[in-house]
């Protein structure tokens, strides 16, 4: 079975590592143990140790880190053909020798699997891992925490993806050769990801447990689609999945609550600016004559004529309600009459290179406030920062976007 389509579940990402002496302590016993059941009659070369050591350091730090966290298991891909190509993302050990990994994790009874099936509609369901009591128990006497966990040095952080085939695929990932610009990119997210590393961030919040969270994961990458101007919003970081009202009563900067500071109409603004024309008063989603009522709607829909290489002929997904009754194409005929200085944008493609621009003036605001000793967390087109230097953020935020997108932002605090 070929499993290489990917659920909507985490995947072992082989690229966790112990971060505590007990955690080492841990990760070796457990690969001494699969040593101990193994019954191969020949040793292996030494670049064959290495990287099987690898794999199962790897897949033992990432079961580790799924119990201690929401425990849902990890989807793995059994079939050798999903290592045969295998690029920059993935670790140098990696081989096809992981399924074999995984099969003495199995003999040894620290992990469980559920294999592999085709689902009725047609695709495939990468195989399920997770571990055992006896793992689990194992791992409760350590009382090692998410803490003890961290992301593995090496990660690519500059990630391509291929266009979407469609608008419920995920575009895969694709190779490429570094240049001036990708080095660029990179060496700016090594800062900030230095720098959160260090960083005093925290979660506190009564309905949470403290292992359901875990901060020290605070690796940002950059996603780009299709080539290196177009998108590269930041994804990563333990802050980001937060359900809104989690983020903002849980989250701690310096031991402080913090702020989330959100661009307002942002995509809209950014189109405005790019055709050097000035956006109008009040609220760009609210079209008339169908008034604020709508406004969800037509939010969804302007988005959707920007992103799009050709208008909407149906309405988008999970609008029907939200917007009003009648044919799509007078709807998008009064988004145009709106904004008439912006209709040539619309269904013209340009909204991942508006996005790129978003980006861009993420990561500089982040960058520029690191530099007067500001922490900054970016949510997509937002930040969160410490309540107490909230002011300083939207000011840097404010002069940013202006000399960026040469018009006014508008900056709201969640």
């Amino acid at each position: 079975m070929d499993e290489t389509d990917e659920p909507k579940t985490r995947f072992v990402n082989y690229n966790r590592e112990p971060a505590s002496e007990r955690a080492k302590a841990f990760v070796a016993d457990a690969v001494a143990k699969l040593l101990a059941n193994e019954t191969r009659q020949r040793k292996r070369r030494p670049r064959d140790q290495e990287n099987f050591h690898g794999q199962a350091s790897a897949l033992i730090c990432d079961l580790c880190h799924d119990t201690l966290t929401d425990g849902s298991g990890l989807h793995f891909r059994r079939s050798h053909r999903a290592y045969e190509a295998l690029t920059r993302y993935d670790p140098n050990f990696l081989t096809k020798k992981v399924t074999d990994v995984v099969d003495m994790m199995i003999a040894s009874e620290l992990a469980e699997q559920v294999m592999g099936q085709r689902n009725p509609f047609g695709t495939n369901v990468a195989t399920l891992i997770r571990p055992t009591r006896t793992f689990i128990e194992a791992l409760r006497r350590s009382g090692l925490s998410v803490a003890d966990f961290a992301r593995g040095k090496g990660a690519e952080t500059i990630i391509l993806r291929e266009p979407k085939p469609d608008h419920w695929s995920r575009g895969k990932l694709a190779d490429y050769q570094d240049d001036e610009t990708t080095n660029r990119y990179r060496e700016e997210i090594r800062t900030i990801n230095q720098w959160l590393a260090e960083a005093d961030l925290g979660f506190d919040h009564p309905l949470v447990s403290a292992n359901a969270v875990d901060v020290s994961d605070r690796h940002l990458s950059r996603i780009f689609t299709g080539s290196f101007d177009r998108c590269g919003r930041l994804y990563g970081g333990y802050w980001q999945p937060l359900k809104k009202e989690l983020r903002r009563e849980g989250l701690r900067i310096n031991g402080e609550p913090v702020a989330v500071l959100d661009f307002g109409q942002m995509i809209v603004r950014l189109a405005y600016g790019h055709a050097g024309a000035r956006p109008p008063e009040g609220d760009a989603y609210c079209i008339e004559p169908y008034g604020p009522a709508y406004r969800e709607g037509f939010k969804t829909l302007i988005s959707a004529m920007l992103f799009n290489d050709k208008e909407p002929t149906k309405k988008p997904k999970g609008t029907k309600d939200l917007l009003p009754k009648g044919d799509v194409e007078a709807l998008c005929q009064a988004v145009k009459q709106a904004h008439p200085s912006i209709s040539h944008l619309f269904g013209a493609g340009k909204g991942l290179s508006l996005m790129f621009q978003e980006s861009e003036i993420l990561i500089e605001i982040i960058r520029e406030l690191m530099a007067i000793g500001i922490t900054a967390l970016p949510i997509h087109d937002a930040i969160a920062v410490s309540i107490i230097c909230h002011e300083q953020a939207i000011e840097i935020m404010r002069n940013t976007f202006r000399n960026k997108v040469g018009v006014e932002p508008i900056i709201k605090i969640e």
